[in-house]
Formats: C-alpha cells, sequence, structure tokens
C-alpha cells in the first residue's frame, strides 16, 4: 500500500500539531523582541511571520519522518524479493499493518505470521540483512548464566535474546542458499530451546 492510503488520516493531526508547535515556539521568540513596540504594523508582521514558521516547521517535520518512512519500506521491500512470499504466505505470513493507533509514528507494513504459538515479524535495516524478531512473554527473569547457555546454543541459528524476544539475522548472502522450509525449520529449532527453558510467547493465555 501507498503512503497516502496508510497514512492520509494522520496527516491532518500532524499538520495541525507542528503548526501550532511552531506558532507558538516562534510567538514567544518574537515577543520577547518586539513586545516594547507592538503597534497594529509589528503585530500584523509577527503573526504572519510566525504562521509562515510554523508552516516551514511542518514541512521539515514531515519531510524528514517520511523519508524515514519511506527507507524503511524500500529496504522491506528488497530484502522479500530474497524470500518466497508466496510459500510463506502458506504458513500463515501476511502483511500486518503497525502504528496504526500511534499519532507521533506513521503507520507502516510488515511480515507477520505466527509459529508455535509465537508471533514472528520479517523486517529489514538494510539491503543486505533480514531481521526476524519473535515475541516472547516476559514471564520470569532469566540469569546471566542461563542467558549465556541460550545464547551459545542459538548462535549457530544467529539468534541473540534481545529486550521484548528473539532477534535472528539473516544475510542475503546465506538467504540466497536458504528455502522457506529451511528458514522456517530454524525458526522452530529456536523455539524448540525458548520452551525448553520455559520462555512462553507474548500472548499466551
Amino acid at each position: 500500500m501507498t503512503f497516502l492510503q496508510l497514512n492520509k488520516h494522520k496527516l491532518k493531526y500532524l499538520i495541525i500539531t507542528c503548526t501550532l508547535i511552531g506558532f507558538v515556539a516562534s510567538e514567544l521568540f518574537y515577543w520577547g523582541i518586539m513586545h516594547n513596540n507592538q503597534n497594529e504594523i509589528n503585530l500584523l508582521i509577527n503573526v504572519s511571520t510566525c504562521l509562515s514558521i510554523g508552516f516551514i516547521f511542518t514541512l521539515i517535520v514531515f519531510s524528514f519522518a517520511y523519508i524515514e518512512w519511506a527507507s524503511k519500506m524500500y529496504f522491506r521491500q528488497k530484502v522479500y524479493k530474497l524470500i518466497s512470499m508466496k510459500e510463506l504466505k502458506l504458513y500463515g505470513f501476511k502483511f500486518k499493518k503497525i502504528n496504526t493507533d500511534s499519532n507521533f509514528f506513521f503507520t507502516e507494513e510488515i511480515l507477520e505470521g505466527k509459529i508455535e504459538g509465537f508471533n514472528v515479524f520479517f523486517d529489514s535495516l538494510d539491503f543486505n540483512l533480514i531481521k526476524i524478531f519473535m515475541e516472547v512473554k516476559p514471564s520470569r527473569s532469566i540469569g546471566k548464566i542461563e542467558f549465556s547457555e541460550i545464547e551459545s546454543k542459538m548462535a549457530h541459528l544467529n539468534g541473540k535474546l534481545v529486550y521484548g524476544g528473539v532477534s535472528i539475522h539473516y544475510k542475503k548472502e546465506r538467504l540466497l542458499k536458504m528455502n522457506t522450509k529451511m528458514i522456517i525449520n530454524e525458526i522452530e529449532d529456536i523455539i524448540l530451546l525458548l520452551t525448553a527453558h520455559d520462555i512462553q510467547p507474548l500472548n499466551k493465555a
């Protein structure tokens, strides 16, 4: 889906918020300089200037936010071409909208599915790397010794325990040598390791 299809309902909020912030900030600054000489002409110049600054501030914020959104979507689409979308859909994977309820982040689309009860997300940060993230339930603390044990066992699968779950990184060169079944099997191997250490899916009842 395009940017406007995903975010047109948020643009009004962004424009109003940024314009108000820019207007108030510039108004305070302008008032601090001109408050001793506030005739009608200066007041008109003041308001016009502040409105213009608010509009410019909105354009700057939107430009940076859009570039960040477009970059992430571009990288995702590049790495998604390295995997079989058709086969992943057979495993129940589909595109999911994220940040839909946030007024501070644009809505994005990410490939998401569920394996053995674990939410699994396919993401990317650059051209040559796909990151698979699995959400886990923070049901108990994990000691340093057990943490190191889990990390060492999943090292050959490129898995790492991170805040909120497990992150698995696949470089382009490795992905080109793998098929969908191999990727799913490695994810299932990590899940077996997690459940053996009583680490459960995030949404498990």
